[in-house]
């Protein structure tokens, strides 16, 4: 039930927006009659006055009311006249001048005109109940009351439509048996085909059957039953051209009384706004008892959707600024952390460059400590051989001595073989070690010379010149030419001739470069 509660609202409210296309469309039906009634003679000319009543009817009172004028004015037989006078009976009910309209329908005698007796009872009754309703008068008020249940047994004895009657029949038990009301007219409603003019008249009497069972029972489903009911009436009048609404006001006050005050003054408003274009004075009085309640309702609810606006507008002004307030701490935050980033780059940049100094003063050190390792076992190693060579050097002058060969003595002494022996050896050994701990010092020192000036050691790559010594000493951190040529057994001014040769040579190819 909800969901086809839904739908029908849905789609009243898609009907009340397009309404002016239906209003279009129905105008020009009644346009279309309009010219044929121009052009029509005699009785057909009469009939398209009844019909062009009958289009403006519940569209524009005035209209019908004149039309309805025209066919008294064209009758040619005292039945059509009358016809013509119920119909005028009938707009000017409509019009709020529902005395005049008794006083027509009074000098109707309806035994006369079997055929126009059921419209005559229903027009009768229309007009009492609408007396009865809207008079201010409390005299005339229960008059009218004491006519309206007669008259509808007598147009239910006179009514010859049996979709009618069942009407008539149900509009008779609902004020006191709703539910034999409902009993009566629903089967009935559930076999008219959808386009039938029918639905929208039985649609609002369902509507009423259940409001009334709902006011009886209090039960919830019942309204949601009375609403749908409602909503498929005010439909099928907007879809039939029908500006005179009494099931869309229907729908308003149970919406309104449901807390839907949106939609409830729409409706009502969409109301009145037709019941002035249509000139039915009667359902612009009955739209104005209603209006004012939905009206406060709706300015009360305006009210509170723009104290709800206002707070709304407040939170998001205070979001915004304690948004704006976030986005300026995180900008100074992001400032504040670019330059730590900055700061930090720079400081793992330096101390990238103190581990690269790091590792080369390690790798220096390990150099130096493999220098001193292997330099302190040569030394011992070699002051253990020249100590051993002396000794036997010693053994040699004592056997020499004791044989009492003073000759062989002095040859031994003048001989200078264990001294250049022994240097050889020295010089050898220090060669070794020093490519051993610096297997490229020959490639580095022809690098900075030019090609004709490097260094040429043929097959024996672990034998030093005395000038590549030179550089092997001050590689080793012997710098002064003194301590280089008391350790190379040559003069000062060799190894500063050496040097200068040596120096000039790289000069020449830094300078070639």
């Amino acid at each position: 039930m909800l969901i086809v509660f839904i739908s029908a609202l849905l789609q009243l409210d898609s009907v009340i927006a397009n309404r002016q296309d239906y209003i279009a469309a129905h105008e020009d039906i009644i346009l279309t009659a309009k010219n044929y009634y121009h052009m029509a003679e005699g009785q057909t000319k009469y009939q398209l006055a009844q019909q062009l009543w009958q289009q403006y009817n519940g569209f524009n009172n005035d209209s019908a009311l004149t039309y309805a004028h025209e066919a008294y004015r064209l009758a040619t037989t005292p039945e059509q006249q009358q016809h013509a006078n119920i119909h005028i009976a009938n707009s000017l009910a409509v019009g709020g001048n529902y005395t005049a309209a008794l006083d027509i329908l009074n000098t109707i005698n309806p035994k006369q005109y079997p055929d126009l007796a059921s419209e005559y009872y229903k027009t009768l009754n229309l007009t009492y109940i609408w007396q009865a309703e809207f008079s201010t008068i409390a005299e005339d008020k229960a008059k009218a009351r004491e006519h309206i249940l007669p008259l509808r047994h007598l147009a239910i004895a006179s009514e010859t439509d049996s979709a009618w009657l069942k009407q008539e029949q149900a509009l008779t038990f609902l004020p006191h048996d709703p539910q034999q009301a409902l009993d009566i007219l629903l089967p009935t409603y559930r076999t008219l085909p959808a386009n039938s003019p029918y639905i929208r008249y039985f649609a609002n009497t369902l509507g009423s059957c259940y409001q009334h069972l709902y006011w009886q029972t209090n039960n919830p489903p019942l309204q949601d039953s009375a609403l749908l009911y409602f909503a498929t009436s005010a439909i099928a009048d907007m879809q039939q051209g029908v500006l005179e609404h009494a099931s869309l006001r229907e729908v308003a006050l149970i919406l309104y009384q449901r807390g839907d005050i949106e939609r409830a003054y729409q409706y009502m408003n969409c109301c009145i706004q037709d019941a002035e274009q249509s000139s039915a004075k009667l359902r612009t009085i009955e739209m104005a008892n209603d209006m004012p309640l939905i009206l406060n309702a709706y300015r009360t609810h305006i009210t509170q959707q723009q104290h709800q606006l206002k707070l709304l507008i407040y939170a998001m002004i205070i979001f915004v600024v304690v948004l704006a307030i976030l986005l300026a701490v995180l900008a100074y935050l992001l400032r504040r952390y670019k330059r730590v980033n900055t700061k930090l780059s720079t400081l793992n940049a330096q101390l990238s460059s103190l581990n690269a100094q790091l590792s080369t003063l390690n790798t220096q050190l390990t150099i130096s400590n493999r220098v001193r390792d292997t330099y302190v076992t040569r030394y011992m190693t070699e002051c253990s051989d020249i100590i051993e060579t002396m000794a036997q050097y010693q053994k040699t002058l004592r056997r020499t001595a004791l044989s009492e060969n003073p000759k062989q003595m002095l040859n031994i002494v003048k001989s200078n073989e264990l001294i250049d022996k022994t240097l050889h050896e020295f010089y050898q050994h220090f060669d070794e070690s020093f490519l051993s701990l610096f297997p490229t010092f020959i490639e580095d020192l022809n690098a900075d010379l030019p090609p004709e000036e490097q260094f040429n050691t043929g097959n024996n790559k672990q034998h030093l010149t005395t000038e590549m010594r030179i550089y092997a000493l001050i590689k080793l951190g012997i710098t002064q030419s003194e301590d280089i040529a008391r350790f190379l057994r040559i003069s000062v001014k060799t190894v500063y001739n050496y040097r200068t040769q040596i120096r000039n040579n790289a000069l020449q190819l830094a300078h070639n470069e």
